[in-house]
């Protein structure tokens, strides 16, 4: 069997130190790996949309529980946040659409564009309301 191929490794670095949060972001990792793959291994026809929707509906759960997180701290910046997460769904959406189109040359733009926010998000974004959720 081949080794599946992957475009982010998981490590340690990327964990919040939030059980829950963290979980959902390997989960996201693990779909955006699957979407590598089935590129990487010419699957791409016949699974990518699929993928793109199961990303687009975890990603809206996800966001959704990180959320009800900041509604239950102090957190300043949640405006900001949602804002963030909004426009991320809202350019998955566009780049689904566009796969559904037919236009498959999205997908390469797709992948870096999804390892590129998630990384930066996690490492980032995520990271600024860590110190107002654990009081």
């Amino acid at each position: 069997m081949e080794e599946k191929k992957i475009l982010i490794k998981w490590n340690s670095t990327y964990e919040l130190g939030i059980k829950e949060i963290d979980r959902q972001h390997m989960k996201l990792v693990d779909i955006i790996n699957d979407f590598y793959n089935a590129f990487a291994t010419a699957q791409a026809h016949e699974k990518i949309g699929d993928i793109i929707e199961d990303l687009v509906n975890y990603t809206v759960f996800h966001f959704t529980a990180e959320e009800e997180i900041f509604s239950n701290s102090d957190y300043p910046e949640t405006t900001a946040h949602k804002t963030k997460h909004k426009e991320f769904v809202e350019e998955l959406k566009r780049y689904h659409q566009e796969v559904k189109d037919g236009n498959m040359t999205t997908t390469y733009d797709l992948m870096t564009y999804l390892r590129d926010w998630l990384i930066k998000h996690i490492m980032g974004t995520d990271r600024g309301y860590l110190d107002y959720i654990k009081k």
